[in-house]
């Protein structure tokens, strides 16, 4: 699905954070679009919604502890580079190995042990 599918938001949202990519490099121009990102949502909330601050963070700390990091977490991220890697080179690329367990390219993000 493409960027303008999700409306004028997500669009503007894009173009600010590959100009700031394309300015100060990768991580600070990710760095200051999530700001951005936080303070409209702040924003949104606290001002159109009248949700206080406290329910605010709260709800954002929630959201923090529900996020799933397992051990083979890299082993899926590897599964997605060497995908992405693949269909750059013409599907010429070595298997990838998460410890000494091959894995499959496939399935989507489908990962043996």
């Amino acid at each position: 699905m493409h960027v303008t599918h999700h409306g004028p938001y997500a669009l503007v949202l894009a173009f600010l954070t590959g100009a700031l990519v394309d300015k100060m490099g990768i991580f600070e121009g990710l760095l200051i679009a999530m700001a951005v990102h936080s303070a409209v949502h702040y924003l949104v909330d606290s001002q159109m919604h009248k949700r206080p601050t406290k329910a605010i963070l709260g709800d954002y700390m929630t959201s923090l502890r529900n996020l799933v990091v397992t051990p083979d977490s890299h082993c899926r991220l590897a599964v997605l580079f060497s995908r992405i890697q693949r269909e750059l080179d013409g599907f010429r690329t070595k298997p990838v190995y998460c410890g000494h367990t091959a894995l499959s390219l496939e399935s989507p993000l489908d990962y043996r042990h």
